[in-house]
């Protein structure tokens, strides 16, 4: 018969709760990456529309030593900011995003 084994010790960190428009369900990132991410969109974000690799890539010049993928953090950065009113996504023929 095998031994159970012992549960790993899971670090507890904070936890930002993403929501997008539209969205059924929300996910959960690391609070601290987010708050980098969203302060680096924000910085790099102005009233002239913008692709979103155009942005991804301004975002990673703002952080360039991010422990994790810029751009994956940037989408859910980007829904939970325009959830919250401070960037806008114009759809078309290409998506864009600039402050509201």
């Amino acid at each position: 018969m095998r031994k159970a084994r012992p549960k790993r010790a899971v670090k507890k960190t904070d936890r930002k709760s993403i929501r997008g428009k539209e969205w059924k369900r929300s996910i959960t990132i690391a609070s601290d990456k987010y708050n980098v991410i969203s302060k680096a969109v924000l910085k790099v974000l102005t009233s002239k529309p913008v692709r979103f690799y155009e942005l991804a890539a301004k975002v990673k010049k703002a952080a360039p030593k991010f422990p994790g993928s810029v751009s994956w953090y940037t989408v859910s950065a980007l829904r939970e900011l325009e959830n919250e009113g401070k960037v806008i996504r114009t759809k078309g023929k290409v998506v864009t995003y600039h402050k509201s």
